[in-house]
């Protein structure tokens, strides 16, 4: 629908006109102080509730569908208004004037539409970042960047190789007029492309190097600089401890309400199954976890063959034909993950981290891929960031492009990115395209 540049204009305008709501009723209405009356901190939580289901339901970038953009237009606003009711009620304190609420989600709902209106009448003229890329970039690189969700909007208007001389390169930039410069290793060792960079970086192109472009951008790292950063990165030096605790309070605390949601799906799922799923409601599975130490995840049963599922030597596709008509909506609605919350709550899983792989598909993609065993250093997830950058991994290649992105979350591994990923995760299952 809109870029992100705009999709944070949205934020910020929504947030503002809540604020003035409070402020015109504070004045005109109640005649009370803002700033002092428990209101102003319900207000703070609506507008937070509010960015939030303005995030979640936000259709994928560059998505035309008239139902997905309306739905998150009108869909939006009310369930905010919804749950700041609901929990006003359950308080018992509903210190949040009627008029704020309802005016809130007139004035959210007109906002929204505005923005959305904009993006469509104007979304080719927003500013998307004009890239030249200079080096030996190998195949593995994936620079087919449309089929993966950018964190900045960019087009790379070409990919010089590392024989491309001075003159190559600044005459591009005048046909061009490209603002981003991104230099790999061997790049960065050429005098040409050192003397081209110092020129353009004075003329307010940003320079950048490949690891840090693939970060910023793409939030992943480019393969060619993958072996080389495992051997310098320190996990302990990179996490909080504090970050741990609040983490594995977090996990304790979801899980419990997660748990309230398995039991209530086991006689749902176990009638569903006596009619298209015949056999045992779970099964178990070994996969590894953090230092290498194994573990059985759980998971509800989707699969003809669960029960033999370690004896299978292929990677499970997405129209596997032993997935039986009930497993599949199962996956589709991600019911199958919910029992996992039982390795949460041992400690051998958490909310967010690299998906826990199988131990056949670990040991061939160790020798396969030097540097795959460091994604062990860090506890494996529910869900994580590469589950929503990337499509479901059915093979060797897509195991390369898939440690790319998780890299990117055990280097920058912190509360907010946990938050980004449950955020993002939401997204796609509103959106329906996750498996």
């Amino acid at each position: 629908m809109q870029n992100r540049k705009l999709s944070s204009f949205q934020f910020i305008v929504v947030a503002l006109a809540i604020i003035m709501l409070g402020i015109i009723h504070a004045k005109f209405i109640g005649h009370y102080s803002y700033f002092t009356q428990p209101r102003f901190g319900w207000e703070m939580f609506y507008i937070a509730v509010s960015e939030f289901f303005i995030y979640i339901l936000k259709p994928k970038s560059g998505s035309s569908r008239i139902f997905t953009n309306f739905a998150y237009v009108l869909i939006a606003p009310i369930l905010s208004a919804l749950t700041i009711s609901v929990c006003q009620l359950l308080v018992g304190t509903p210190l949040l004037p009627r008029f704020l609420i309802i005016a809130g989600l007139l004035v959210t709902f007109t906002l929204l539409m505005l923005v959305w209106l904009v993006a469509v009448r104007f979304q080719k003229t927003f500013l998307v970042d004009k890239v030249l890329i200079l080096g030996n970039v190998l195949k593995s690189e994936n620079l087919n960047f449309n089929q993966f969700e950018k964190e900045k909007p960019f087009e790379i208007v070409k990919v010089l190789q590392i024989n491309a001389s001075f003159d190559q390169i600044m005459n591009l930039f005048c046909d061009t007029k490209f603002n981003v410069l991104v230099m790999d290793r061997h790049s960065q060792a050429q005098e040409e492309h050192i003397k081209a960079a110092a020129l353009l970086h004075s003329q307010g192109v940003r320079i950048r190097t490949l690891t840090l472009f693939f970060d910023e951008w793409l939030g992943k790292m480019p393969v060619g600089e993958l072996e080389q950063v495992s051997l310098l990165f320190d996990i302990a030096e990179n996490v909080s401890p504090v970050y741990m605790r609040v983490r594995r309070l977090v996990d304790i605390l979801v899980s419990i309400l997660l748990c309230l949601v398995f039991f209530l799906l086991v006689p749902i799922v176990f009638v569903l199954n006596i009619f298209g799923n015949r056999g045992t409601l779970l099964y178990s599975q070994l996969r590894v976890g953090k230092d290498n130490k194994p573990f059985k995840i759980y998971k509800f049963r989707t699969m003809l063959s669960d029960d033999n599922a370690d004896n299978f030597s292929e990677w499970t596709q997405a129209e596997d034909s032993r997935i039986t008509a009930i497993g599949r909506l199962l996956r589709k609605l991600h019911i199958d993950e919910i029992p996992q919350v039982i390795n949460v709550l041992k400690g051998e899983m958490t909310l967010v981290g690299p998906r826990p792989e199988q131990l056949k598909y670990v040991e061939k993609l160790s020798n396969e891929i030097p540097f795959y065993q460091m994604r062990h250093i860090v506890t494996p997830g529910i869900t994580g960031w590469a589950q929503v950058k990337f499509h479901y991994g059915a093979s060797v290649d897509d195991a390369l492009q898939k440690i790319q992105y998780e890299f990117y979350y055990i280097r920058h591994q912190s509360l907010f990115l946990d938050i980004k990923v449950v955020a993002r995760t939401l997204q796609i299952l509103w959106r329906g395209f996750g498996r």
